[in-house]
């Protein structure tokens, strides 16, 4: 069904964004305390190397929107192609209020993690994933209406897929 398509938006969503944010923060620290080293103090090519690492590992937030938007247009697709009886709708109904909910939770989590004094600098550089996470129940919500409606609401496809 669905339905869970919503929560998979929400889990997965969490998740790629933990770990976008850890793997953004260790390239940072590394790319900080190489550069800081003696022994590459007086080599251009190196502080040009850890200064393109420290950027890319930035670029990192622009993964996390894309992956967000894929799992938004797979839940449409899902949706379409998945045969709905009307009968269903109010047990589609209840799962988008509970995936709201733990998105709730997801997002207390994601705020309370990001910011952390160590993370300071990287959340800085993650405006577009800070800022889903922290709506996050907001986009489950709307994600799991616009999945009700194209689920319930489309033409009826006489035998199926």
């Amino acid at each position: 069904m669905s339905v869970e398509d919503v929560g998979a938006i929400a889990v997965v969503g969490f998740v790629s964004a933990i770990i976008l944010f850890i793997v953004a923060f260790v390239g940072v620290s590394m790319s900080d305390s190489f550069s800081a080293a003696p022994i590459f103090a007086n080599d251009t090519n190196s502080r040009a190397q850890f200064s393109a690492m420290k950027s890319t590992s930035y670029k990192l937030d622009w993964v996390f929107f894309g992956i967000f938007i894929g799992l938004i247009i797979a839940m449409i697709i899902t949706a379409w192609f998945i045969a709905g009886n009307p009968i269903f709708l109010i047990l589609y109904f209840l799962g988008i209020i509970i995936f709201t909910v733990i998105s709730f939770f997801l997002s207390n989590f994601w705020e309370t993690f990001s910011t952390t004094a160590a993370f300071a600098a990287v959340l800085a550089h993650f405006p577009l994933t800070n800022f889903i996470m922290l709506k996050m129940p907001y986009f489950v919500a709307v994600c799991g209406m616009i999945g009700l409606v194209v689920m319930f609401a489309k033409p009826s496809m006489e035998g199926g897929i």
